[in-house]
């Protein structure tokens, strides 16, 4: 900044970068040439110094430019400052101080990343705040028609009533834990997208094992089969991105898969990457349409095979927390009724990190 101070404060340039830019470069390649006139000027040129001058043009040609290069290396220093604030603003959520005094275009453009950073701070918390509301509302609405199903059953005169109360609560039930689980994705979108933080030491079997254990009263309502191969092996991963892509990837799973089916699990290390297989053989899907699988609102969302909800967005989620940690999320599937296989790669963290 020590640079770009200091031209800044000359008056007939503060107001414009590129005039910086012309200014020290016109400098800095008409230096060979006042170093060529001063030699001349002050040397009585005897026969045969053609060699002198050259290699003294080439001398100060060489300083030149190693100093122009330099100082214009040093006068760029506020873009990259600019740079490294919005990043650390993205990956760690840490609001810089750019300064707001300078009048050029690099001085207008620090003011203006300052400005949108403080604005867009302030749309994500109001954002925060609303799915905070959201959550609230919806929740002591499901509660409440809970609370009336669960005082309608005390009536028992009337078994078809029962029926639909039953149903009632079931579907409640469901969009209420369905609810909880995206309000949750997306509160924690921010938090599970910053590099470098939630870096455990695992054993990936203990690691893995317990999320599907978790699944077991959904897989035996639908009594399916998890086969599992799991690597017992002890690594570094982000344990909350990796856990909650998983679960969403399991849980699509066994939405998708019909009464009776297999779901078969693989996880292991393959060069220097975690990788975690799930194939399944239910619904599958058309290879070609792939991508808007981790489209937002994928327009391929649809009820599971038991009628189970689905907000469209889980996957959309999944890939985008990987990629913000080097890794990937893949979809295969030989067609519609023919399973689908999803694979998460995540590169792994060093021992030393």
């Amino acid at each position: 900044m020590r640079t770009y101070r200091f031209f800044s404060s000359l008056p007939w340039i503060n107001k414009s970068f590129t005039s910086k830019i012309i200014v020290v470069t016109f400098l800095g390649i008409h230096m060979p040439l006042i170093g060529l006139i001063w030699y001349l000027l002050f040397s009585q040129l005897p026969t045969g110094t053609a060699m002198n001058i050259f290699i003294v043009t080439l001398i100060v040609t060489l300083v030149a430019t190693t100093v122009t290069i330099w100082i214009i290396s040093r006068l760029i220093e506020p873009v990259r400052i600019v740079k490294n604030a919005v990043n650390n603003y993205v990956i760690k959520q840490e609001m810089p101080q750019l300064p707001q005094y300078y009048r050029d275009e690099i001085g207008t453009l620090m003011k203006d990343s300052q400005f949108a950073l403080v604005q867009l701070d302030s749309l994500l918390k109001g954002h925060e705040e609303i799915l905070t509301i959201f959550s609230h509302d919806l929740r002591s609405s499901f509660n409440s028609m809970l609370s009336a199903a669960e005082l309608m059953k005390l009536d028992e005169s009337n078994k078809e009533k029962q029926k639909h109360i039953q149903l009632l609560e079931n579907r409640a039930n469901e969009q209420l834990n369905f609810l909880k689980k995206t309000l949750k994705s997306i509160k924690q979108r921010r938090i599970l997208e910053q590099q470098g933080s939630g870096i455990e030491e695992v054993n990936l079997k203990d690691f893995i094992e317990p999320i599907i254990e978790e699944r077991k009263i959904s897989v035996t309502a639908k009594k399916l089969t998890i086969l599992q191969n799991i690597e017992d092996s002890t690594i570094k991963i982000h344990c909350e991105v990796v856990s909650r892509v998983f679960n969403n990837v399991l849980d699509n799973a066994i939405k998708f898969t019909d009464e009776g089916g297999t779901i078969a699990v693989s996880a292991g290390v393959v060069n220097d990457e975690l990788r975690i297989d799930v194939t399944d053989d239910g619904l599958g899907f058309d290879q070609n349409n792939v991508t808007q699988i981790f489209e937002y609102n994928s327009p391929l969302s649809r009820q599971g095979t038991s009628d189970e909800g689905s907000g469209g967005i889980g996957m959309y989620l999944s890939k985008n927390l990987l990629q913000k940690q080097g890794g990937a999320l893949l979809a295969f599937s030989d067609g519609p009724g023919q399973g689908s296989k999803f694979c998460i790669k995540l590169p792994l963290h060093s021992q030393g990190q």
